[in-house]
């Protein structure tokens, strides 16, 4: 695993885009290779993988946090996400099906309110979403995910506020 700790372009980055009242986002693409859990590949299909991937997903963030609370952590993260369907497209030569290999991205974004809006706060999100993404891919008997950390520059929570209906 990557240690953020050090590195200094990234905590700068961080610093800028909380400056401007923004966060960051997380994006992984995890395909649902052809046989996943002796599925005939012609059943795994977008919602197929989709329930695969979202169910895997929830269920290692899920540990992740009861893991976190287990140890008396002050605030432990629960790294929620939105599940889209997606293909991922490469060479035949590495096995790509004509079309694509069914897959699914995963987005979530480190929400101030929940997760923590300093720079370390950030990290430390950043550090759990790795986890969860690489044991997900591991689930989903992928040789590798594509990860991603995107900055946020503005963020509004949309709420339903005491008096709405």
């Amino acid at each position: 695993m990557l240690d953020t700790s050090n590195n200094e372009a990234l905590r700068a980055g961080l610093t800028m885009v909380k400056a401007m009242g923004g966060t960051v986002e997380f994006s992984v693409v995890i395909g649902v290779g052809i046989g996943y859990a002796g599925l005939d590949p012609a059943l795994v299909d977008d919602a197929k993988a989709r329930d695969i991937v979202a169910t895997s997903w929830q269920r290692h963030a899920t540990k992740l946090y009861n893991r976190a609370k287990k140890r008396g952590d002050e605030a432990p993260l629960m790294i929620s996400a939105a599940a889209t369907n997606a293909d991922a497209v490469y060479l035949r030569e590495w096995g790509c099906p004509v079309g694509g290999e069914v897959a699914v991205e995963m987005r979530g974004i480190c929400h101030p309110e929940f997760h923590g809006a300093s720079v370390e706060a950030i990290l430390r999100w950043w550090e759990a979403v790795k986890v969860i993404s690489e044991e997900v891919r591991h689930e989903c008997g992928q040789f590798d995910a594509w990860l991603k950390l995107s900055p946020v520059f503005k963020f509004h929570h949309l709420k339903q506020k005491e008096n709405d209906n």
